[in-house]
């Protein structure tokens, strides 16, 4: 029984005042039962018990639906973190996607051309596969000190 009155004060904590107010409207109640001779209190004694019982049920219904707002904001909480980690993974996987694209784009497409007109020996490399035949051309200038046009290409496979 010591656990039971331990358990009612946790749940009254915060409104003994009201349970106090209840028990004192009981007062006129107990009155008249006992101006009857006593036999008024027994009807008096169980509506008492009850609303006593009322009380508590109400206490405990508020401390459930708490515990279940609780535990909702947590899910809430937590439901709204994975949906900014997915975001984020997806905003990733797409940055991703498009340095990817872009990547594959340079690939065979783009032309490095370092093209001198001193003629300092450097090479321009030309790479053209949109015809699809998978060769490249290097063209280096040797212009100087060569006669001629300067230029020697060769096509590799």
């Amino acid at each position: 029984w010591k656990d039971c009155l331990k358990e009612s004060r946790r749940i009254t904590e915060g409104y003994k005042g009201q349970l106090f107010g209840l028990d004192f409207s009981f007062i006129g109640w107990y009155i008249v039962g006992l101006l009857c001779l006593g036999v008024g209190v027994l009807w008096v004694i169980p509506y008492h018990i009850s609303a006593r019982t009322g009380f508590y049920e109400a206490l405990l219904a508020k401390e459930e639906l708490l515990e279940n707002m609780r535990a909702a904001a947590a899910r809430a909480k937590a439901e709204a973190e994975a949906k900014r980690a997915a975001e984020e993974a997806a905003k990733a996987a797409a940055a991703e996607a498009e340095q990817n694209e872009s990547t594959e784009a340079c690939d065979g497409t783009a032309a490095e051309d370092a093209d001198t007109s001193e003629g300092d020996g450097t090479a321009a490399i030309d790479a053209d596969t949109s015809e699809g035949d998978g060769t490249a051309a290097i063209d280096a200038d040797t212009s100087e000190g060569s006669e001629g046009d300067g230029t020697r290409g060769e096509a590799l496979k």
